[in-house]
């Protein structure tokens, strides 16, 4: 009883860690559809002024994701920030059209939907990949679904087995 009498406790708080700097940059051409009205800002962490607004059902490019959740996106030939999407509940803001991440280290990318003819690149292991879309929005895979096609980062596309991207965001 001594030990604990005439005791003040200990009311001091820590401070949260601070975030780590860093994001995910999406490959080219990631098409993107609003689920919600989404607020534009033309710098990152500057929300002084509201550039413009993505309304729900709007298409737009995703081209960015920072560790401090800012997300930057593209609208027509501008691009902008946002930071109006909870990432733990992201499904009620964005869906996302042709986002694939590699689940496999060395993944074979196929000049055709088959392992008949030598790979023309290997993808890293969550490595993302844009997958085609066709005139519809649709994702282009061979008449079997088993096999995506993608467009690489020098511009080449190939062949990917579905087995192995996961899509993301969607």
């Amino acid at each position: 009883k001594n030990d604990y009498m005439n005791k003040q406790p200990n009311l001091s708080e820590f401070s949260r860690p601070s975030i780590p700097s860093g994001s995910d940059s999406f490959p080219v051409g990631i098409q993107a559809v609003a689920n919600k009205n989404l607020n534009l800002y033309v710098q990152k962490g500057n929300k002084t002024t509201i550039a413009n607004t993505i309304n729900k059902g709007s298409y737009f490019s995703l081209l960015e994701k920072t560790n401090d959740f800012w997300v930057k996106v593209m609208v027509g030939t501008n691009v902008y920030w946002t930071d109006d999407i909870q990432f733990d509940k992201y499904k009620d803001y964005l869906s996302v059209q042709n986002l694939g991440r590699v689940n496999s280290d060395g993944l074979n990318v196929r000049p055709d939907p088959s392992t008949g003819n030598s790979p023309i690149a290997v993808l890293k292991n969550n490595q993302y990949v844009q997958i085609l879309l066709d005139q519809s929005g649709k994702l282009i895979m061979d008449n079997y679904k088993n096999w995506y096609n993608v467009q690489l980062p020098n511009g080449l596309t190939g062949w990917v087995s579905s087995q192995y991207i996961s899509l993301e965001l969607k």
